[in-house]
């Protein structure tokens, strides 16, 4: 079984390059850039982070897997006028759920013209009561 720590070191190591220091810890939803050093070690960094950038790695993939990783950056910024959705960046670090970063992973395989790696989580259907 792999460490969480060599996971996050892992998609770390890998988003970095591509996104910038600012952009991962914004997207992992860190105060500051300089807490992605600490991520390297494993340490630092919360579950709802972990979750996040873990999202960001899956989205990542699928940018690599298009081969338009050097898109991802401005996708990642860009908003959607028609939607009236914040950019994904700001989506990702303010998901509450797995099924709001799912949708974002969605909205990318969208864009790209290909399907997420694992696809959205599906949202638990809730009765409605009848007044």
């Amino acid at each position: 079984m792999a460490r969480v720590g060599s996971e996050i070191d892992e998609q770390v190591a890998f988003l970095e390059p591509l996104l910038g220091t600012a952009l991962t810890a914004y997207v992992a939803g860190a105060d500051e850039p300089r807490d992605v050093a600490r991520w390297h070690a494993g340490s630092g960094l919360s579950d709802a982070g972990r979750r996040r950038l873990e999202t960001a790695y899956r989205i990542a993939l699928l940018f690599e897997l298009a081969n338009a990783t050097g898109r991802m950056r401005a996708w990642l910024r860009e908003v959607d006028p028609d939607s009236w959705q914040p950019c994904p960046a700001q989506r990702i670090r303010h998901a509450d759920d797995q099924f709001e970063l799912g949708g974002v992973e969605a909205a990318a395989g969208d864009y790209l013209g290909i399907k997420p790696v694992g696809g959205p989580v599906p949202r638990p259907r809730v009765a409605a009561w009848a007044h």
